[in-house]
C-alpha cells in the first residue's frame, strides 16, 4: 500500500485513543504524538535504548490537554522519575 493511500485514510486530527489503537495493531513500529500533534512512526527501540527507559532515575515531562484552548500544558509538578509515571494512574477528568 502506498503512503498516499495510507495518508488518505488517516483522520485530520489524531487523538491519544487513535494512537493507542495504532500501537496495539502494529508491534513493528512505535507511534508517538508530539505536544503539537505531529505523529511520528518509528521502528521499536533497540535493546540498549529500551533499558534506558526502565532506569528509575530517568525523568519524564508530562503534559495535559487544556480542553478550553486545545493546547498541551506542562504538568505543574515538573519533571518526574519514570518510575512515578509508570505507577501513577492518568487523570482523565
Amino acid at each position: 500500500m502506498s503512503a498516499e493511500a495510507v495518508g488518505a485514510q488517516m483522520p485530520t486530527q489524531i487523538t491519544l485513543d487513535d494512537l493507542a489503537v495504532m500501537a496495539a495493531a502494529d508491534e513493528n513500529h512505535r507511534y508517538e504524538l508530539s505536544p503539537e500533534g505531529v505523529l511520528s512512526v518509528v521502528p521499536p527501540a533497540d535493546p540498549d535504548h529500551a533499558l534506558i527507559e526502565r532506569d528509575s532515575v530517568t525523568t519524564v515531562h508530562r503534559h495535559t490537554l487544556d480542553r478550553a484552548t486545545g493546547e498541551y500544558k506542562p504538568d505543574p509538578a515538573g519533571p518526574q522519575p519514570i518510575a512515578w509515571l509508570l505507577t501513577t494512574a492518568p487523570d482523565i477528568s
